[in-house]
């Protein structure tokens, strides 16, 4: 097992979580998975809108759709992110709740969701998606590709894990959720 497999040990800090959450937010785009009325793991993208500095997402959502039905029967929900660009990948597990917040949504309001409720922020078929983390693991590296493609294929030859050049893998409960 290398250890972009096992987690860290150190806890990480208030500004190493900061900085992930500003990665996020660069990426938007995510993969939020919950669990369906038979019990399969179901997955679609979202748009990530914004995270506060505690980690909760907020994502704004149709009504009535499995994604809401799904939640309201089991609010346990994952959301993934990954910048391949970048080697950075971040996991959010989470509990994913349908909020009735005008303010908020006014607050979010942008372009992109313009082109999806045609009514504004008012438009009955909008709803507020805030999901808050329970658990995030994150994976990283601070090496270019070249290094990290060296590691591996001397890993590769010498049947060895290809150690940290490749990446790190760590986690945390984020504090003060809601």
């Amino acid at each position: 097992m290398s250890d972009y497999d096992t987690p860290r040990d150190a806890a990480t800090t208030p500004d190493e979580q900061a900085d992930l959450w500003k990665k996020i937010e660069k990426i938007r785009f995510a993969m939020l998975t919950t669990r369906s009325a038979e019990g399969d793991l179901v997955s679609r993208p979202m748009t990530l809108q914004q995270v506060e500095p505690d980690g909760t997402l907020w994502f704004f959502t149709s009504a009535n759709t499995a994604l809401e039905a799904d939640l309201a029967r089991e609010p346990a929900a994952n959301v993934a992110f990954a910048d391949t660009g970048d080697s950075f990948y971040l996991s959010v597990v989470g509990r994913g709740y349908f909020i009735e917040d005008r303010q908020k949504v006014d607050e979010l309001w942008n372009t992109l969701a313009a082109a999806w409720y045609s009514e504004g922020p008012a438009d009955p078929d909008l709803r507020l998606l805030r999901v808050d983390p329970e658990r995030v693991d994150y994976w990283t590296t601070k090496a270019g590709k070249i290094v990290q493609f060296l590691a591996m294929a001397k890993a590769a030859v010498t049947r060895t894990a290809p150690g940290p050049a490749v990446g790190e893998h760590g986690t945390f409960a984020p504090r003060g959720t809601h």
